[in-house]
């Protein structure tokens, strides 16, 4: 049985720029838009998550 193991693939730059547009929109909308950013983060970080098989290099 081979083990596996979890990387993101986010870079800084990307998800700041999407947070600060996210801020924006709650704070426009009175907070109406936090439910909907709550699913869309869960949603970007899995989407950005991949599944690597094989041997794990010791860190």
């Amino acid at each position: 049985m081979s083990k596996s193991r979890l990387v993101c693939k986010l870079s800084y730059g990307n998800i700041f720029l999407n947070l600060l547009g996210w801020f924006i929109l709650i704070i426009v909308t009175f907070g109406i838009a936090l439910p909907f950013f709550s699913f869309w983060m869960i949603k970007y970080v899995l989407n950005h998550t991949e599944v690597i098989e094989g041997q794990i290099d010791p860190v």
